[in-house]
């Protein structure tokens, strides 16, 4: 469990996965700014292929008592909030 800007998220930490990502829906709920990225194919745990064009850079999350900038590929995740990969760790 983390926060963002005050909301309680469900973070899976996952050393398989080469980047961070965020809820798709979360963004929007929370009003996150985003940026066009080039489109990027990411293949997630079943097999299935997501493509992103968005992504949020140096969004604020607290983990615990500590505080940490991560930038987040949106996709349509679904059982969590947040990826943390290899990136952030």
């Amino acid at each position: 469990m983390g926060q963002l800007k005050g909301q309680q998220v469900w973070i899976l930490i996952d050393g398989g996965s080469t980047h961070n990502f965020i809820q798709e829906r979360l963004v929007l709920a929370l009003g996150l700014p985003t940026q066009p990225t080039q489109p990027l194919r990411v293949m997630v745990s079943n097999w299935h292929e997501l493509e992103y064009h968005q992504w949020c850079r140096d969004i604020a999350l607290q983990v615990q008592d500590q505080q940490f900038l991560v930038n987040f590929h949106v996709l349509p995740l679904c059982g969590v909030d947040l990826v943390l990969g290899v990136e952030w760790l």
